[in-house]
């Protein structure tokens, strides 16, 4: 296994891996008020297609996590990519926000594999600080693959249609299915005894602890992706931009997610990863009220120019920022107690956390009202829920274990 870390794990296929799946959810957001206008439906259904996303994603973290102990990690992950292109197709030639509501289903059922598998993959192979210094980087790719969607998608939505969207996510997931095939390995490298997933079920929703980390992971996701959901509307309807150019926004996330990226790579040596946590908890709340008194006090409109570009962009970044250092830290050190059933316990954990984010994301799209408001308002409601969270009990239970 020192062997494979050193030398021949493809570590950069697994970020591409982990990121691939995010950015399947973003790069049609910029063309979100197309797809309305295309398919004849009200704005909020629009958003529907976002929200339900994460319902297939949960289903899939939690098959092929327990798949990827049964059968190895390699072939989960190839069998994840071949159902994840045939969704791609689906999406593509949809009629009907039902048909592409279906599609949406089965194309993030696959993606979900490079989230579970490739997690389990980094478990396999790191361990201790050298772990939480890799996942600092997964958070960069997993932040940085759905900032890079609207950028991708804006261009393409504009010059070709919101469809193309889809026919080059297909081209992405056949090129990965080729390169798994050919260079990923199997880090899979002692049987892992049949478990009762029913019995390890229950002792996750028994332990505080990981339901604390679900939450949190999921309440800092609800905010990207509830962002991605809804800034569309807010950059195009309310601001004017174009699709291209509301696309070109996210090299401000993207900015952002690498920033946090490197904060938490430097802090590790430093201070634990639940004080990383907490410091990006602050920000995450810092930036959303800013936000949100700038929507209640009506900067953010045409009126008032590039002062309301610049508005948003700032309280955004701040609280992008805060939210992808919480991620990382909270993914790295959440199943350190389930070392032995890694793969089942991570789908177990993967689904609970998704099946929330789903909740706090579709949320969003039944707030949307045509004004500023809902988004930052909601922010605020979600980083404040994180750093309660964060401070009252994940620190406490970490300081306690050191104590001992």
């Amino acid at each position: 296994m020192e062997s494979m870390k050193n030398k021949t794990f493809p570590l950069f296929l697994i970020l591409v891996l982990i990121g691939f799946p995010q950015l399947s959810e973003t790069i049609y957001t910029p063309s979100l008020p197309d797809v309305a206008a295309s398919l004849s439906v009200e704005a909020y259904l629009a958003e529907l297609t976002v929200g339900i996303y994460f319902i297939g994603f949960m289903f899939g973290v939690f098959c092929f996590g327990i798949l990827a102990d049964r059968i190895g990690r390699r072939m989960s992950m190839i069998y994840g990519i071949c159902i994840y292109i045939l969704g791609c197709l689906g999406c593509q030639y949809s009629q009907s926000i039902e048909m592409m509501l279906f599609f949406r289903i089965i194309q993030a059922f696959g993606a979900s594999a490079g989230s579970v598998v490739t997690q389990t993959m980094l478990r396999d192979v790191y361990d201790g600080n050298e772990r939480v210094r890799i996942f600092s980087i997964v958070g960069m790719s997993l932040a940085v693959g759905p900032a890079l969607g609207p950028i991708t998608g804006g261009f393409v939505a504009e010059f070709f249609g919101w469809r193309w969207n889809f026919a080059l996510l297909f081209v992405i997931g056949t090129i990965l299915l080729l390169y798994c095939i050919r260079n990923l390995p199997e880090t899979k490298t002692q049987n892992i005894p049949s478990i009762s997933i029913k019995g390890l079920f229950f002792r996750m929703c028994k332990d505080m602890r990981l339901v604390s980390f679900a939450l949190i992971v999921a309440l800092c996701n609800g905010i990207v992706f509830s962002y991605y959901g809804e800034a569309p509307f807010m950059f195009i309807e309310l601001l004017g931009f174009s699709c291209g150019q509301y696309g070109s926004m996210g090299i401000v996330i993207a900015s952002a997610s690498i920033l946090s990226g490197i904060t938490s790579h430097r802090l590790v040596k430093k201070v634990s990863p639940e004080v990383s946590m907490m410091i990006g908890a602050i920000f995450s709340c810092i930036g959303s009220v800013a936000f949100a008194l700038c929507a209640l006090f009506g900067v953010i409109d045409q009126a008032h120019g590039m002062l309301s570009i610049i508005a948003v962009l700032s309280c955004v970044t701040v609280t992008m920022y805060g939210v992808f250092l919480v991620i990382p830290n909270s993914l790295s050190i959440a199943l350190k107690e389930y070392k032995d059933v890694v793969g089942s316990a991570g789908s177990l954990f993967g689904a609970m956390y998704y099946l929330f984010i789903a909740v706090f994301t579709l949320f969003m799209g039944f707030l949307h009202n045509g004004t500023a408001l809902p988004m930052p308002l909601y922010f605020c409601m979600l980083s404040f829920a994180i750093t309660i969270l964060a401070y009252a009990y994940v620190p406490i239970r970490a300081y306690a274990e050191k104590a001992m």
